[in-house]
């Protein structure tokens, strides 16, 4: 019920009037006090989206740099590390295929002009041996002419000659040189990658794998000293740590089982039976009597 003003100022009850708020639509004031400030719902939605926010983020490391990124874009960017490991070292394969295939190409040419000049030399050589077996004091005397023009050529052939000689020396002197450069720069190449491939190599590593391969594999010094494929020498490494590992294994195996230790007895002490090895005992009987045994001896102590 309400109160109804009239028109005259006095009051009325008016029953007929109803509350338009119903009983079960009243909150009490207890849960009314106890409902959170607007404010306070958006900070713990905030904290909640920024726990879920945290979640989903992940650390990932790129060339060794670190970088929080989306956890959804953790195995993409895995496997695109994978990826551009994998076509780097295609890569570099690829170029060392390259420059294998350019320095056997060097290689085949070179031979190539030195044959055609190592031929010229010998040519020139075999004009000089038929001048050789001429008879120059009776030419002289028959023709003087024909014989001076002959030695002029045969002059001429000699300086020819001469001059071949040179410059296939210089080729040769000039191709060893190139060949000891190109060996030194790929056993450098080959090093760095060994110190790629197997962890602390050192002078003192390889100096091990060399004696392995001389004395296991029958290899001379010389012959371990021209590998320059590092793949070949990273062989050479596990195969000899695998002989060492065997080795030790087989020594393990072949050793004798040292005897179990016991206390030395004192001078003058009370001796007092060696306890024994419950795990050595099969028979169940045997095991249950020893078992009782050591007990009635812990409760006497």
């Amino acid at each position: 019920m309400i109160a109804v003003r009239p028109l005259d100022g006095s009051f009325m009850i008016d029953d007929d009037v109803t509350n338009p708020v119903a009983d079960n639509d009243v909150v009490p004031a207890q849960e009314v006090a106890a409902q959170p400030e607007p404010d306070d719902l958006e900070l713990a939605d905030d904290l909640l989206e920024d726990v879920d926010a945290e979640e989903e983020y992940v650390e990932v490391e790129r060339e060794g740099k670190k970088y929080r990124v989306h956890k959804a874009l953790e195995k993409d960017l895995l496997l695109q590390a994978d990826y551009t490991r994998k076509t780097q070292t295609l890569a570099e394969e690829r170029k060392a295929v390259e420059a294998q295939k350019a320095l056997i190409q060097q290689r085949a040419e070179f031979q190539e002009t030195f044959a055609k000049d190592f031929a010229k030399f010998h040519n020139v050589q075999d004009q000089l041996a038929q001048y050789e077996k001429l008879d120059w004091n009776a030419l002289f005397q028959s023709n003087p002419n024909e014989a001076n023009r002959l030695q002029f050529q045969y002059s001429q052939l000699k300086d020819q000659r001469d001059n071949l000689g040179r410059e296939l020396t210089q080729k040769q002197q000039q191709r060893q040189l190139d060949e000891q450069q190109e060996t030194a720069k790929r056993i450098e190449q080959g090093r760095a990658e060994l110190a790629k491939r197997i962890p602390n190599w050192s002078p003192e590593t390889a100096r091990k794998v060399s004696d392995f391969a001389v004395k296991t594999y029958g290899f001379t010094a010389e012959e371990v000293g021209s590998i320059v494929d590092p793949r070949a020498v990273e062989a050479l490494y596990h195969a000899s740590i695998g002989k060492q590992f065997l080795e030790r294994q087989r020594a393990q195996s072949g050793k004798p089982q040292q005897p179990e230790a016991h206390p030395v007895p004192q001078v003058g002490a009370k001796r007092t039976a060696p306890v024994t090895d419950l795990s050595r005992i099969k028979d169940p009987e045997a095991w249950v009597r020893e078992r009782n045994r050591q007990l009635a001896k812990k409760r006497q102590a």
